[in-house]
């Protein structure tokens, strides 16, 4: 039998969210962060009440504190405490869904960002913190013999971040806000009472999956505001979900959380009145969300003095009628600071009903456990008449918190189960077969599955699976997990994927490893590598950018240097630490089997000598005509010599620069004319025809193998097999040795609607660029879909294509290239191509049936074969603007029937563009009165 249980009593309780943005402070490698709380918060103190809120100094790595102390937290009239808080489970994980409803339907939302810890105060055992950081607000609550004695939090009808720090005992006396003490409860029976536990109860935990809704009066009462809606429906059940965690071994795990907003409002319309949610609820959910994941469900609607709640028995697992609690909360509240404890107090109660829990003032036990209230129990016959109410500690499934208030006593009442409920909650609990232990927090990696090769700058799309994990972070490793590198931490995992733009590295064997930010031995490591490397543009050999190491940051080019006899690391140029190498002494790099075999060459560095002096040597090959390609060395001046096939060529430059100074030098040969640049500018040009000897040989770096040794540092060595131009080189100078910028798309632009099937896509022009990169598709998502177009080796800034299918919608996007990387994607342009000859397109059929054309009122559009997936209807003008957009969920049918209101646009001719994962398609409308 389904039985209800109703009750609108308000009383006191807490959590805490905040910006996940937060001053770091100093975190060890243990993930302990221990910090003053002026370190943490800005803090304020007005008329004897302390508010904080984060401060402008926050950090991204919050979400790696495992333990946090908090110094000096502001308590009361200046006060301070020492607060020990461990980080606890979030109620939500990556597999949690987040919704709300707009005008064009159902759409999932971003999952907020939660840290969560509770612990003690002063080392005191009795005193209990709770704090739970969500996005940008803070709530709290500390509790001493389980009665709250202190509240943090904001006002929720208000844009302020900041929240008050204050002492209960200023809020005694304030009965309005008492709330409804009227409610109709079920009358006891002499059959309805409590008959014990059939068998031991365990230790076990156990997880209830709890799907969410809460209304548009919920909203409006959250400042009309749908990410702090959200985040304040997540701050009530993560207190709640602590309060069973303590009290019965119960974890609640949110599977499914809908906030509705007021456009378009909710479908119930109760305006605050918990009672009248229950049949409409039942109806509404039966009829639109059977299919949601949960063992049991809570519907929330709002009014600022707490309208009380439902919460039905044997309710746990029952998916299909009577499987629901709900509650009318306070959130805002003439009394800010109270709202919250309300809140948290009424769910927990009308929850706890779901779990079978009795009203602590009834006769179920035999005997009232407080009295209250006392109708109850008189009228059932276990309590004598003239017992009147008196104020009690009580409990969650008590209604003490108003009676202790009318007392004087303020609005206090423990946030515990009493011993005989725990027991009847724990019982059914264990018999509910819905009811699991928890799964063990996993993450699974799903792409990239191994085998596979990208470029520099390319997007790599990693994705993965994950049970009981919040948040995670990714990393990088290319010698077997020795050693790994970041990519990002943290991400969501309710994201199931991140957009890796692929790093400057050479390996093909890069492997991934996802880890949770809250246990990292919960981790996947990819099994089978992929690659990585650096596109060498057909022209950049080399670039040796001596960071850390004498590696060549071009994959495909020369092999990385091989230091001997120590040469030293030192600052750059910028004074970035070990970033260029110092030789002395006859110390130098060697570079094994450098492929000389072109017919032109440029070589670029930057150098500082400690002293100058004749015959240095900077960069080249050993000795003699027949090893030698090109040498570099100053004698006098800056020169170098070239080997071709008619014999040693010299060419000098005609200046010195000075030592002790960071200097420019660039050297080229196109095959007849050599030029000489020295910081930028060009001091030598000669005219000597002929073919450099080709040879596969040792480079060498500082001295020519111990000889001829150069003193001072090098850095930022660049290898071309090409005569670079003037422009190029000054760029090189001026430190333009960087990736383009992002290209802009200027042709077809954004929605244009085409009637030809040539097009001449055209974006700006990038300073620095060497060549671009262009893609096309039918969908967005060009990393996971099939392109059209992916030509990387355009060298103008236009491209032609005529190979347009008439009705179908299309995506392009440009990136730019150069010698040193890749810029970012431009914006994802959309055009859709339509002949205007004619009205009727036999390309869509027999997908698509749209009548009547032309057409006054209406349009009937009947798709088949539309991969029963969601459908987007928009419809365009001719200048290809929209006018009218509508979405249409998935129906699981083949067929599918619907109408598309067009009464009150003007005459004229449009298109109807309709599209879903796996199709887009467009057809032209005809509007006429």
């Amino acid at each position: 039998m389904n039985r209800i249980c109703r009750l609108c009593i308000p009383v006191i309780f807490l959590l805490a969210l905040f910006s996940y943005n937060l001053f770091a402070g100093s975190i060890n490698s243990n993930y302990i962060l221990s910090a003053d709380a002026d370190k943490l918060f800005d803090i304020k103190n007005i008329d004897g009440k302390s508010y904080i809120s984060f401060n402008s100094l926050s950090f991204d790595n919050f979400d790696k504190i495992n333990k946090l102390t908090i110094r000096f937290f502001p308590m009361y009239e200046g006060n301070n405490a020492e607060l020990e808080l461990i980080r606890t489970n979030s109620i939500i994980d990556g597999n949690t869904k987040f919704l709300t409803n707009t005008l064009h339907g159902e759409i999932p939302i971003n999952p907020p960002k939660i840290s969560m810890f509770t612990g003690t105060i002063n080392g005191n055992k009795n005193e209990k913190a709770y704090l739970f950081f969500i996005d940008n607000y803070i709530f709290g609550t500390i509790i001493k013999d389980d009665i709250i004695q202190y509240i943090i939090s904001p006002k929720l009808n208000s844009n302020l971040k900041e929240s008050m720090i204050a002492n209960v005992n200023d809020y005694k006396f304030q009965n309005e806000i008492a709330g409804c003490l009227n409610d109709k409860i079920e009358q006891f029976s002499k059959s309805n009472k409590f008959n014990g536990i059939d068998k031991p109860l365990t230790n076990e935990l156990l997880e209830v999956e709890l799907a969410v809704e809460t209304d548009t009066e919920f909203f409006k009462n959250t400042g009309s505001n749908l990410s702090l809606a959200q985040a304040y429906t997540i701050a009530i059940f993560s207190m709640v979900n602590a309060i069973y965690e303590e009290q019965l071994n119960i974890s609640i795990k949110i599977s499914w959380l809908k906030n509705w907003t007021d456009n378009p409002a909710d479908p119930y319309d109760v305006k605050g009145n918990a009672y009248a949610l229950p049949d409409k609820v039942r109806q509404y959910w039966k009829d639109n969300y059977s299919n949601v994941q949960r063992d049991v469900f809570h519907v929330m609607t709002s009014v600022s003095y707490g309208g009380g709640g439902y919460g039905y028995f044997d309710a746990l697992c029952n998916n299909k009628e009577y499987g629901f609690s709900v509650s009318s909360v306070q959130a805002s509240h003439s009394f800010p600071i109270l709202a919250f404890n309300y809140d948290v107090y009424i769910v927990a109660h009308e929850l706890g009903h779901n779990f079978n829990g009795q009203h602590t003032h009834s006769c179920y036990f035999g005997a009232p456990i407080d009295t209250c209230l006392t109708a109850d129990a008189i009228n059932g016959g276990c309590l004598d008449s003239s017992i009147t109410p008196k104020p009690n500690p009580g409990s969650i499934m008590s209604y003490c918190g108003g009676t202790n208030n009318q007392f004087g006593l303020g609005y206090q009442v423990k946030m515990v189960f009493d011993p005989q409920n725990a027991v009847l909650m724990r019982s059914i609990a264990e018999k509910a077969i819905c009811l699991s232990v928890p799964s063990i927090p996993s993450i699974a990696i799903l792409n990239p599955y191994g085998n596979q090769s990208f470029n520099y700058g390319d997007s790599i799309l990693i994705k993965w699976n994950s049970s009981g994990v919040n948040t995670l972070g990714i990393e990088y490793s290319i010698n077997n997990g020795a050693s790994w590198e970041q990519i990002i931490e943290p991400v969501n995992a309710s994201e199931k994927q991140y957009v890796l733009v692929a790093p400057k590295i050479c390996s093909d064997n890069v492997k991934l490893r996802l880890y949770s930010m809250e246990d990292s031995t919960v981790a996947d490591t990819s099994i089978i590598p992929f690659s990585i490397f650096v596109k060498p543009n057909d022209d950049l050999l080399a670039f040796y950018p001596f960071n850390g190491n004498a590696s060549n940051a071009v994959c495909g080019g020369f092999l990385d240097g091989i230091p001997v006899n120590n040469p030293r690391l030192v600052p750059d140029r910028f004074g970035n630490q070990n970033s260029a190498f110092h030789f002395s002494n006859g110390n130098y790099i060697w570079i094994p089997d450098a492929d000389f075999n072109h017919k032109e060459l440029t070589v670029s560095f930057w150098f500082n000598a400690d002293s100058l002096k004749e015959k240095m040597f900077f960069i080249g090959t050993n000795s003699g005509p027949a090893l030698n390609v090109f040498e570099i060395y100053h004698w006098g001046q800056l020169g170098c010599s070239y080997y071709l096939n008619v014999g040693l060529y010299q060419c000098w430059s005609g200046r010195l620069p000075p030592a002790n100074k960071w200097n420019h030098a660039a050297f080229t040969y196109d095959g007849d004319t050599a030029k000489v640049y020295v910081n930028g500018t060009l001091t030598k040009v000669e005219y000597k025809p002929g073919k450099l000897l080709n040879f596969t040989t040792t480079l060498y770096i500082g001295s020519r193998k111990g000889n001829e040794p150069f003193s001072g540092a090098i850095d930022d060595i660049y290898i071309f097999k090409k005569a670079l131009g003037e422009e190029e080189i000054v760029s090189l100078y001026n430190e333009n040795s960087s990736v383009p910028a992002k290209p802009e798309l200027l042709f077809p632009t954004n929605y244009l609607m085409i009637d030809t099937s040539f097009v001449t896509f055209t974006w700006n022009n990038i300073t620095n660029a060497v060549n671009y990169h262009i893609q096309l598709s039918v969908h967005n998502d060009m990393d996971s879909y099939p392109l059209i177009i992916n030509d990387s080796l355009i060298r103008d800034t236009t491209y032609n294509f005529n190979v347009l299918h008439n009705g179908s919608s299309y995506y392009w996007r440009v990136r730019a290239d150069n010698y040193f990387g890749n810029s970012q994607w431009s914006e994802i342009f959309n055009f859709i191509y339509d002949s205007l000859n004619s009205v009727s397109d036999n390309f869509y059929e027999p997908e698509i049936e749209i009548v009547p054309v032309p057409a006054s009122e209406k349009l009937n559009l009947k798709i088949t074969n539309f991969y029963h997936e969601d459908i987007d209807l928009s419809l365009f003008d001719e200048y290809g603007r929209i006018i009218l957009t509508r979405s249409i969920p998935n129906i699981n049918s083949d067929i599918l029937n619907c109408d598309f209101d067009i009464s009150k646009i003007i005459s004229g001719v449009y298109f109807l563009k309709i599209q879903s994962r796996g199709l887009v398609k467009v057809k032209k409308i005809i509007k006429i009165k």
